[in-house]
C-alpha cells in the first residue's frame, strides 16, 4: 500500500461550455427528436503539499469533455453519454429503452443501477463515499424496468457486467470490482482476479404526501451477483442493502443512507479473502471491512 499525505487544497470548478443542439424531422411530432450536447470543465486547482505546483501558482486545466445524445422516436427512448478527462476517456452510458405504458418502461445497455438515493447521494461537486465502493451512480450493462403504481416506484433490473466486460480495464467511470492480470505462473496467484457478474437488483420507493412545497421518499434496496474468479474458476457470491430518505422541503434536500454489504468470493488459497479489489476512475482501492485504503 502506497502512503500518501495530502495538504490544503483549493479548487475552482465548474461547467465552462456547454451546448446542445436538436435535430427534429419534419414527419416526428413534438415529442419526438434527437439532442446532441456535450460539455467542457476546466479546474483550477492548488496543493499546497506539492512545493513546484505551488511555485507555479497552481493549475488550470481541462477536466472534463464530455458529448450526450439523447431522444425518442414514438415509445422508443435512447441516451447515451461519453467523457474524456484529464488522461483517460470512458463510457458514462448508452442505452435504448422502450415505454410500454406510462407506468413502465424497460432499459436496455450500460444503464444506472436502481440502489439507494437516485441519481446522487451527495450534493456537491464530491461523490459520498458510497460512490467509491460502487453504491452511488453506478453504471452496469444489463435490463432494467421500472414501474410506477400510485405513489410507488418499483425498480428490477439483471446486469450480466460492468459497463466494460474486462475487470482488468480501469478506465471507467463507475467503480466495480477489479481484477489483476492472470500471471501464467500458477504458483504466483498471489493477486486479485475477481469479476461481478450475473446481478439482480430490486429497488423500492415510496413518496409520502407530496406537496408543492415538500416531498418524503423512503425506499429499500437490494443487490444479489455473483463474483468469478478468473485463476480459480470459481463462483463466488456478495450482497448489499440499503433503506434511504429523500426529502425536499422547500430549498432544503435532506438525504440519509444506511447501507450493507457482504463478498464472499473464490480467492486463490494464497490470498485473503478479508478484502476485495475495486476500482475507481483509472485506479484502484481495497474495501477491507469497511476501511478504504488506496494501493
Amino acid at each position: 500500500m502506497n502512503t500518501r499525505t495530502y495538504g490544503e487544497r483549493f479548487c475552482l470548478w465548474g461547467s465552462c461550455i456547454a451546448l446542445a443542439c436538436g435535430v427534429v424531422s419534419p414527419a416526428m411530432s413534438e415529442e419526438n427528436g434527437i439532442t446532441v450536447g456535450g460539455a467542457v470543465r476546466l479546474n483550477y486547482h492548488l496543493d499546497t503539499s506539492d512545493d513546484a505546483q505551488k511555485d507555479r501558482g497552481g493549475d488550470f486545466d481541462i477536466e472534463l469533455f464530455r458529448l450526450n445524445v439523447a431522444g425518442t422516436l414514438d415509445n422508443i427512448e435512447l441516451s447515451a453519454e461519453w467523457r474524456q478527462y484529464r488522461d483517460f476517456q470512458t463510457i458514462h452510458h448508452a442505452w435504448i429503452g422502450y415505454a410500454f405504458s406510462d407506468t413502465l418502461n424497460m432499459e436496455l445497455g450500460i444503464t444506472q443501477v436502481p440502489f439507494g438515493l437516485l441519481p446522487f447521494a451527495s450534493h456537491s461537486f464530491w461523490f459520498s463515499g458510497a460512490h467509491y465502493l460502487g453504491y452511488e451512480d453506478n453504471y452496469d450493462t444489463g435490463i432494467k424496468f421500472e414501474q410506477l403504481s400510485g405513489d410507488w416506484l418499483f425498480t428490477y433490473a439483471f446486469f450480466k457486467n460492468a459497463e466494460y466486460a474486462s475487470s482488468t480495464r480501469t478506465e471507467t467511470y463507475s467503480v466495480n470490482l477489479a481484477a489483476d492480470e492472470v500471471p501464467t505462473d500458477e504458483t504466483d496467484w498471489t493477486g486479485q482476479y475477481n469479476t461481478e457478474i450475473n446481478t439482480f437488483n430490486l429497488r423500492i420507493a415510496r413518496t409520502l404526501a407530496p406537496t408543492d412545497q415538500s416531498a418524503t421518499e423512503l425506499g429499500v434496496s437490494g443487490q444479489y451477483g455473483q463474483i468469478y474468479n478468473h485463476a480459480t474458476a470459481r463462483t463466488g457470491d456478495r450482497w448489499a442493502a440499503a433503506v434511504h430518505l429523500d426529502g425536499e422541503y422547500g430549498p432544503w434536500n435532506l438525504q440519509l443512507q444506511a447501507t450493507r454489504y457482504a463478498y464472499s468470493p473464490e480467492n486463490p488459497a494464497d490470498v485473503s479473502d478479508d478484502f476485495v479489489q475495486k476500482r475507481p476512475s483509472a485506479g484502484r482501492f481495497d474495501g477491507r471491512r469497511g476501511r478504504c485504503l488506496y494501493r
